[in-house]
Formats: C-alpha cells, structure tokens, sequence
C-alpha cells in the first residue's frame, strides 16, 4: 500500500486536471457561440468585479449558452470537494464554502458591497474560475477596488476576441488566490492544491482559441491585487 498510494494520488490529481480541462472547453465552446451572435463580443461583465464575480449579462450567458443556471444556486449542486458544475474548478472549494455560508457567516463578506450577501437575480454571482474579459478598470467606478496593474488592464478590459491589445492572453484560469502570506485555513483559497498544505500547484489556464495548458505555481505572477488580497493569473506570454 505504502507504494501504491502515492501513484494513486497522483492519478487523482491527473484526473482533477482532465476533468478541470473539460470545464474550460465547455466555456471556450459557450464563448465562441456567443461571441459568433455579438459581432465577436465577450459577454458585457462591468457589473461584474474581483475577477471571480460576474454580473447579470455573464450569468443569463451560462444559462444560454452554457445550460448553466446560478440563479440561486444551492450547495446540493456544488458541494464541498470535487463536483461536476461546470462554473466550478472541482477542485475550487473556497467559493462553495463562502456560498454555503452567506447568511450563517455574513463577516466573511463584510468588505464587499452589500448585493454580494444575496445570490439571486440582479446580484452579482460566484464561480470558481477566475473570468477575465470585459471587466471594469477604471478606479473611480462603484464597487471597484482591483488594482489590475501586474498583468495589465488590457487583460481584463478587453471587450471582443481577437481584437484588442492583449489577444493571446488567458480568458479564464483556475483560482490561484492568498490573503496576503496565507493561502488559507481549513479551506484551502485557491484550487489544485498540493498534497499537503495549501500551496496551489498550478492551474489551467484557456486562451482565446479554446486551447487549455497547465501551468506550474512557479510560472504564475500575480495579475490583479486588492487591499489584502492577491490573484494570481499573470504569464509570461509570446509575442503576439
């Protein structure tokens, strides 16, 4: 057994990164139809914010394009570890706990704006990826302390496919997140995570063209920060 269980864990592990892989595809599939209907536009995301909330025009698109209904999303559908929505990394469990604990733990949310303390429609909507396009920058906007400077605005402001200043940047990634130093408590902030500790060891990242490549922690920066916060999604990219 002492042999066997190490290569059994790493199969697991390969099989959370298949299975986190096929989640983005589906997203890819979703986008391109969308953006094939909207003159090659990303879905609007300005009342969206943090990199990982969307707003009401990104939530109808899971729904149409995706068969995805977060419209009051119970936990029975996402529950704690590995799970099958495709919203959600199946290795993400920080954003299921955060929902499983809107009312029971109200702190937890105290430095968002209050619309985050109630899922439903009109309110902005986890999921466990960190989405990218079509995001507010400007500094000055309600709602908004992102500082999107390490990556580059033009990462997340971009409003249409293959036209814009960041092209052959990522457009979704796996949460790659630390409160400050830490990465987490009991429940673990970011997704794929090592054997022991909270430590991510890398995450998928998907691109434009629907490719999807796994990247180790190490070659991951951080893309946006906010007070107390860091999300890591910045990679060193080609020319375009």
């Amino acid at each position: 057994m002492a042999i066997l269980l190490p290569a059994l864990q790493r199969a697991r592990y390969q099989a959370l990164r298949i299975q986190c892989a096929s989640n983005m595809h589906q997203w890819a599939i979703g986008l391109q139809a969308y953006a094939a209907s909207n003159k090659g536009s990303f879905p609007y995301n300005l009342d969206g914010t943090d990199i990982s909330w969307i707003g009401a025009t990104v939530q109808q698109f899971a729904t149409e394009y995706m068969g995805q209904d977060l419209n009051g999303l119970t936990t029975d559908k996402i529950p704690n570890g590995a799970g099958d929505h495709i919203m959600y990394c199946p290795t993400q469990q920080w954003h299921r706990y955060v929902r499983e604990n809107w009312t029971s733990a109200p702190a937890l949310l105290a430095t968002n704006a209050p619309t985050f303390n109630s899922p439903g429609p009109g309110a902005m909507e986890l999921v466990g990826y960190f989405y990218m396009p079509y995001r507010q920058t400007d500094p000055a906007a309600p709602n908004n302390f992102d500082d999107y400077t390490p990556a580059g605005k033009a990462w997340v402001a971009k409003k249409k496919f293959l036209n814009n200043d960041a092209s052959n940047a990522p457009i979704l990634s796996d949460m790659i997140q630390a409160n400050g130093a830490v990465w987490g408590g009991p429940v673990p902030y970011s997704s794929h995570i090592e054997r022991t500790g909270n430590v991510p060891a890398g995450g998928n990242f998907m691109f434009e063209d629907g490719h999807v490549e796994w990247r180790a922690f190490a070659e991951v920066g951080i893309g946006m920060s906010q007070p107390g916060w860091d999300f890591y999604y910045k990679l060193t990219l080609p020319p375009q």
